[in-house]
């Protein structure tokens, strides 16, 4: 079983801000929902296309699908790892995002870091060692999202 979302359904599920992708090409497991492929945060920003872009050029992502002119809606990877969606945010909405909006798990923690230094990222929790196992930074995007990249320490 393989299950898409249009793009409309997308863009209705914007204020959830988590769409799941149920692909069972990737699975030996039975065919049932429970079977998850992969999970995509959907950030509501003032101009997705910007936004992409910043992702593209600071951050190292691809940009990989674009809706509706100019668009509303555009996807970027990186690595087809991780996958992050923004839409064009609705005038009543009103989010908060005090907080960690996306935890990214990679493995040369210490690269990645480099890599957005000299990009300019805007990190707003330099790296370092955490007591709860973790070897961690942040970055504060454009639009207030922040992302956390880590890797978990060798014992």
């Amino acid at each position: 079983m393989r299950t898409r979302l249009n793009n409309s359904v997308c863009s209705e599920l914007s204020r959830n801000f988590l769409i799941l992708s149920l692909d069972s090409t990737h699975s030996t497991l039975p065919q049932t929902m429970k079977n998850f492929s992969h999970a995509a945060s959907i950030f509501p920003v003032d101009n997705p296309l910007e936004t992409a872009e910043y992702y593209r050029d600071v951050l190292g992502f691809e940009i990989r699908f674009q809706w509706g002119d100019p668009p509303d809606y555009v996807v970027v990877n990186r690595e087809d790892a991780v996958s992050i969606h923004f839409s064009k945010k609705q005038d009543d909405f009103a989010p908060s995002i005090a907080h960690i909006s996306l935890m990214i798990f990679v493995n040369d923690i210490d690269g990645l870091y480099e890599e957005y230094q000299k990009a300019g990222a805007n990190i707003t929790n330099p790296i370092g060692n955490r007591e709860w196992g973790m070897r961690d930074f942040d970055i504060t995007d454009p639009n207030g999202y922040i992302l956390s990249f880590g890797s978990q320490l060798k014992e």
